[in-house]
């Protein structure tokens, strides 16, 4: 049976010509396409995010064993499950990658023991409310951040890399922590962590605005910090320490901007070694470089400065340790 023209549609025989030409131009665009030794425009699309698991687990509860790597850009939170141990976390393959969750942190190993973050570069690790990378619980894990790499956050009294009750864990930064987010902390270790070690190399920068570049309020005894990079606060002191042992050895340069003291130990049986190569500076004085390390808990606030590092001669170095208090106190 033939349906009548409702008049209001193009008869068939037009609709079927306009289809007719459309096949035809797409084929001769295909042809054009494979002649020139391209992909079909139909089939050519953007490079998406991808975490790829192996092992038994999920891209938010990796098992035991298990290894991700993330590429491209826009991934979400990558997590273990809890209390796992030999996890491999790969972020990124040395193209440009991204992971940044809305609403938690990005990477988090939850309770983990002898695991490993490598962030390569031309990746980056941020979160817009909450940490880059925490380390909760657990120990024994390496966090790499590779040159050309970064790690922040974005929020407020967050941290680009974060450790909370987790000890003898080791952090390497090659790249930059802290993406220049006013008021977010670049390396917080605090709630009891202990016998940590961060190893800032030649090319790394750890930088933050108007709070501390580090920050060790809440940490146990025994975390170093050897900087031979730039670790740098824009607007506040640049390293604060925690009421515990802290060891500061720098042979890099420790800024700080504004009328902040570019190391504040506060208490604690603490160690400030200077290597050859140190530089450090406070905002009191633009064009005098030196050191002021303010020590808390004795009957006077006070600090010890003037510590010359102009910079300390190659072969030698400076070591203060803050003296011990007196019988009584």
């Amino acid at each position: 049976m033939q349906v009548p023209w409702n008049g209001l549609l193009p008869p068939p025989r037009i609709r079927r010509a306009k289809t007719c030409r459309r096949h035809a131009f797409l084929l001769s665009t295909a042809i054009g396409t494979l002649a020139a030794g391209g992909a079909l425009p139909w089939l050519a699309t953007p490079a998406e995010a991808a975490c790829v698991v192996t092992g038994s687990g999920a891209q938010a509860a990796l098992q035991s064993g298990d290894s991700i790597t993330c590429t491209g850009a826009g991934n979400t939170q990558v997590k273990t499950a809890p209390v796992v141990s030999g996890v491999t976390v790969n972020i990124g393959d040395g193209t440009a990658t991204s992971v940044n969750d809305p609403t938690f942190a990005s990477v988090v190993l939850e309770a983990a023991s002898n695991s490993a973050v490598k962030v390569f570069g031309n990746a980056t690790v941020t979160s817009a409310n909450s940490d880059g990378i925490a380390v909760i619980g657990g120990g024994g894990n390496t966090i790499t951040v590779d040159a050309g790499a970064m790690v922040g956050s974005s929020s407020l009294g967050t941290s680009g890399l974060a450790l909370a009750n987790s000890s003898n864990n080791i952090i390497v930064i090659g790249g930059t922590v802290g993406n220049g987010v006013t008021g977010a902390i670049s390396i917080s270790i605090g709630a009891g962590s202990a016998n940590n070690q961060a190893n800032i190399l030649s090319s790394g920068f750890v930088h933050a605005i108007n709070v501390a570049a580090v920050d060790l309020s809440g940490a146990a005894d025994g975390n170093v910090f050897n900087n031979a990079g730039t670790i740098s606060s824009a607007s506040g002191t640049a390293i604060i320490g925690s009421a515990n042992q802290d060891t500061i050895i720098n042979s890099g340069t420790i800024i700080s901007g504004g009328v902040s003291t570019a190391a504040d130990l506060k208490g604690g049986n603490d160690v400030f070694e200077l290597r050859a190569g140190s530089r450090s500076r406070d905002g009191s004085s633009a064009a005098t470089e030196r050191t002021r390390c303010a020590w808390a808990g004795l009957p006077t606030q006070r600090s010890i400065s003037a510590y010359s590092v102009l910079p300390v001669s190659s072969g030698n170095s400076r070591r203060w340790k803050r003296p011990a208090a007196p019988p009584g106190r």
